[in-house]
């Protein structure tokens, strides 16, 4: 996947209580983990992601109007 960086951002209250809420439904073990997993499926919806960046996060191109998908093998 590459190098990563670390960056720090202020986000309102209820935002967090969603990212949580999403967080333990993927069952991530750190917030953090959580919150790129959101990024990324972000830039891929907005299509500004290509195809080689897509699989190596494992998002699964949108079908004829379907919302993408995360395949289930990710690396935690």
């Amino acid at each position: 996947m590459g190098k990563g960086y670390g960056t720090t951002t202020w986000v309102p209250a209820d935002i967090i209580d969603v990212v949580d809420k999403v967080g333990r439904a993927r069952g991530d073990p750190r917030r953090s983990n959580t919150i790129r997993f959101l990024i990324i499926l972000g830039l891929a919806e907005i299509g500004a992601l290509d195809d080689e960046a897509l699989r190596v996060h494992g998002i699964k191109k949108p079908q004829d109007g379907d919302a993408l998908q995360r395949e289930e093998a990710e690396a935690r």
